[in-house]
């Protein structure tokens, strides 16, 4: 036994040493150098090892390097004549080329020639291009036969591009998979009839600016392969042609940043691809018409059957008054059972821009991450008023009589104020027109500024505390104790409270006050959840002493959820 032990002692000593003579770098296999050097930029890794000595010139040479180049300033500290120099000697290495500035750019594209050399580059980026480069630069990269990514920012010029032959080229890159070209000016030229016979290898395609529904239409029907597709801006044409064949059977998301088409456009232009659809997130600027769920559900149901994921947005401008036309009588359509099964939400973002202007946004769609603390997941038909406001303006006042004949439309069930700080006032004005919210989310309360209730306000607290269906209420943080007193005399039929940020006040003033001193006021109060933001087993085992020394809350299970929610809730 003794002489067994001693080998293993020998053999663990033996090790050890081993161990303690092989720390210095050069002791790294080749394998881990190749995983390290894949974080680095190709410039720095040729700076470091480069005639360092003849292992490492091997590794540089090695097939299986993949070298990396992201050129960002034309500070010459940076040495932009040593990084051109590494690219030349190393660019049979390099996979990948991503170039932000627009002088180096020009450099790059005068000094270096796109042969055979290249025959390993995979993905380019280049930025602040100038028009007037893109087409010579894009005949250029024809020569890289590998090329898969390509992504390119074009300045803003005085004329309107022209971007035909660009998208001739693209589409013509061999084994091409995700392109996107941004431009923020007005609509580009985009004709593609007729190009070629031969379609595309694209998988991904981002048009990041402006274009007319015909020509994407065309350049649609040389993508095969497309399986994702975004446009930043959807313009009408004069003529579509219907007639036109598109096959795009692998595509699946489609993402409409800005759509400025009539419904009836977009209708036809949905019918010509959208069969496979999984995903499809649109934003219409002012054109109530999209609000006509009857014939979303008809598109849907008929053109689009696989869609699983839908964002659907309509914006409009509320200047003096809400303008309500014939479409918005159809809004509370979107909570029929059509929506609820595909668990689809109807919500409306107020967003007040100024003193004057308001934006009212019209939500229809997927939205998970806002039911992360609502314990009724399943009624995917509440309705969310979602207030928000700019950093630079102060609570519109007036802006709730405004919008009061749109909640004569849909039951609103879901409120949430995001306002960095709401007066209780404010609060109260916005209560006493949803009788039936049953959600209020708020980030902050104020009970004095910019000044104390009237005794109106006073009465329509009275009256809404008796009267208002709120089971749960969502506080984002709070500053006094007096907020939260407020907050449950509101609430006469609190069922669900949690807290997500105490500020300054103690775990055991706020549990004290509400389930202690207010302990018959929430008496349906079925749980409390409360961020202590740290991780803390003390907090805990202190909550845990307090809720069971009092004989009322014996029945209250206290635990801490994700390391830093405590979470008391009532045992059934």
């Amino acid at each position: 036994m003794n002489r067994v032990k001693r080998k293993l002692d020998r053999d663990v000593t033996s090790k050890r040493v081993r161990s303690e003579n092989n720390t210095a770098i050069e002791y790294l296999s080749n394998e881990l150098f190749l995983e390290i050097f894949d974080y680095l930029d190709a410039y720095h890794i040729c700076k470091a090892f480069t005639n360092l000595n003849k292992r490492f010139q091997d590794l540089l040479s090695s097939s299986s390097l993949r070298l990396k180049a992201i050129i960002k300033s034309n500070d010459q500290s940076f040495g932009f004549d040593d990084q051109m120099n590494c690219i030349v000697q190393y660019k049979h290495q390099f996979v990948s080329l991503s170039l932000y500035d627009s002088t180096f750019i020009d450099r790059f594209f005068q000094t270096i020639t796109f042969d055979s050399f290249f025959q390993r580059l995979e993905s380019i980026v280049l930025e602040n291009l100038n028009p007037c480069d893109l087409l010579s630069i894009l005949l250029k990269l024809i020569r890289v036969p590998r090329l898969s990514l390509l992504i390119l920012t074009v300045c803003n010029g005085h004329a309107i591009p022209d971007f035909s032959n660009v998208y001739r080229i693209i589409l013509g890159l061999p084994m091409i998979q995700y392109s996107k070209l941004s431009y923020l000016g007005p609509t580009p030229l985009l004709l593609l009839r007729n190009i070629s016979d031969q379609y595309s290898t694209l998988k991904r395609l981002n048009l990041d600016h402006a274009c007319q529904s015909a020509d994407l239409v065309y350049l649609l029907s040389y993508t095969p392969c497309l399986s994702h597709l975004c446009c930043r801006t959807l313009k009408p044409s004069h003529q579509m042609n219907e007639k036109l064949a598109v096959s795009v059977p692998y595509l699946t998301y489609l993402s409409l940043v800005e759509c400025d088409l009539h419904f009836y456009e977009l209708e036809i232009f949905i019918k010509k691809l959208a069969s496979q659809l999984r995903t499809f997130r649109i934003l219409v600027l002012k054109d109530t018409t999209y609000l006509d769920h009857k014939r979303w559900e008809r598109l849907i149901t008929t053109h689009m059957p696989y869609l699983s994921h839908l964002r659907l947005g309509i914006n409009q401008i509320m200047i003096d008054s809400l303008e309500i036309t014939p479409y918005h009588h159809h809004i509370q359509g979107f909570a029929s059972q059509f929506w609820v099964e595909h668990r689809w939400t109807f919500d409306i973002r107020v967003i007040t821009c100024d003193s004057s202007r308001v934006i009212i946004s019209y939500l229809i769609g997927s939205d998970k991450k806002r039911r992360k603390f609502i314990p009724d997941r399943s009624s995917s038909s509440t309705t969310l008023f979602l207030l928000e406001q700019s950093r630079l303006t102060d609570y519109h006042a007036g802006l709730i009589d405004k919008l009061a004949v749109l909640f004569t439309l849909v039951q609103i069930q879901w409120l949430s104020l995001q306002y960095r700080t709401t007066f209780a006032g404010i609060l109260l004005d916005v209560l006493r027109h949803l009788p039936n919210l049953k959600i209020l989310q708020i980030r902050s309360l104020s009970l004095d500024e910019p000044r104390y209730l009237n005794d109106e306000e006073k009465e329509i607290y009275r009256s809404i505390s008796t009267n208002n269906q709120i089971k749960s209420l969502y506080i984002k943080e709070v500053t006094e104790l007096a907020q939260i007193q407020f907050l449950i005399d509101l609430c006469s039929s609190l069922q669900y409270l949690i807290i997500d940020n105490l500020s300054n006040l103690s775990m055991k003033s706020v549990l004290e006050l509400i389930l202690f001193k207010n302990y018959e006021h929430v008496s349906r109060l079925r749980k409390l959840v409360i961020n202590i933001r740290e991780p803390c087993q003390r907090t805990l085992m202190e909550a845990q002493n307090m809720v069971h020394s009092d004989e009322r809350c014996n029945k209250h299970a206290v635990s801490l959820y994700a390391g830093k929610y405590i979470h008391i809730q009532k045992r059934n």
